[in-house]
């Protein structure tokens, strides 16, 4: 009886491990990182940075692979001057999410803000490549024009901003 009792415990606890590795409770997980995530963006629409930020690395920790996760984070970060942080967690967004427009226009953002405008003007490129409708990254890209001096192409970009989000 007590090994038919350790068998079945060991079913248990391998059907378990197998639920873990094919992510058979990964809605639920996906849920609570959901809820989260909405929780974490409230908080940094309210100012509450801190709180933001703690929330997304809580995200982070339930779902490492939520690539919304890591771009929130990095615009928390980047609000609260940690530029590299930030753009550390957009470059994560970015390697689970190839196609993730706001990251590359947010990541343009920070490198921006570091002055390297070349970088930032490739991102914004590849956000607009991946969003031709994106009017942001349109103005994202005509300020980073605008300060390398290109005005004709800043006003370009600025115009097509305008035309997409009047």
């Amino acid at each position: 009886m007590a090994a038919r009792k350790l068998t079945i415990t060991k079913l248990i606890l391998a059907f378990a491990v197998a639920c873990l590795l094919t992510n058979a409770f990964h809605p639920v997980l996906s849920q609570n990182a959901k809820e989260l995530l909405q929780q974490g963006i409230d908080a940094g629409i309210a100012g509450r940075l801190e709180e933001a930020e703690s929330i997304f690395r809580q995200v982070i920790k339930i779902d490492p692979n939520n690539a919304n996760a890591y771009n929130n984070l990095g615009t928390t970060l980047e609000k609260q001057g940690k530029l590299e942080e930030a753009i550390a967690n957009y470059e994560k967004a970015i390697q689970l999410n190839p196609n993730y427009a706001s990251a590359y226009n947010n990541l343009g953002f920070a490198l921006q803000q570091q002055g390297k405008l070349e970088e930032a003007i490739a991102n914004y490129k590849k956000a607009i490549q991946l969003n031709p409708n994106y009017a942001n990254a349109y103005n994202n890209l005509g300020f980073a024009l605008q300060q390398q001096e290109k005005v004709e192409e800043a006003i370009a970009n600025y115009e097509k901003a305008i035309q997409l989000n009047p």
